[in-house]
C-alpha cells in the first residue's frame, strides 16, 4: 500500500492501483498495521463512516472507512509521520 497526503496534514490516503474493493483495502490496511505491532479497536459506526480507534507504540490514530476507501487520521504530527513511514 502506498500512502499519500493532500491538503489536510492529519489525514493519510492510500492509492488503490489494483482497483481492489474497498472492504479488501480496509482488511489489507488492518493487516499491515497489525504486522507492525499496532492494535485495532472494534468498529464504531459514525454516521455513514465506520471508525476504528487504533494505537501503535503508544500513539493513537483512527482508521476511517466510508465503504469505498480507508483513510488514517491522527491529530499529532509525530503520529502521522510514523504512519507515513510505514506505508512509503
Amino acid at each position: 500500500m502506498k500512502a499519500f497526503q493532500l491538503s489536510d496534514p492529519n489525514i493519510i490516503y492510500f492509492q488503490n492501483l489494483e482497483r481492489i474493493p474497498g472492504d479488501q483495502e480496509l482488511e489489507n490496511l488492518k493487516r499491515e498495521i497489525r504486522a507492525t505491532g499496532g492494535k485495532i479497536g472494534k468498529k464504531k459506526e459514525a454516521g455513514l463512516d465506520d471508525l476504528y480507534e487504533c494505537s501503535i507504540k503508544g500513539m493513537r490514530f483512527d482508521i476511517i472507512f466510508d465503504g469505498a476507501e480507508a483513510t488514517l487520521y491522527a491529530p499529532e504530527k509525530e503520529t502521522i509521520e510514523r504512519l507515513m513511514s510505514m506505508f512509503v
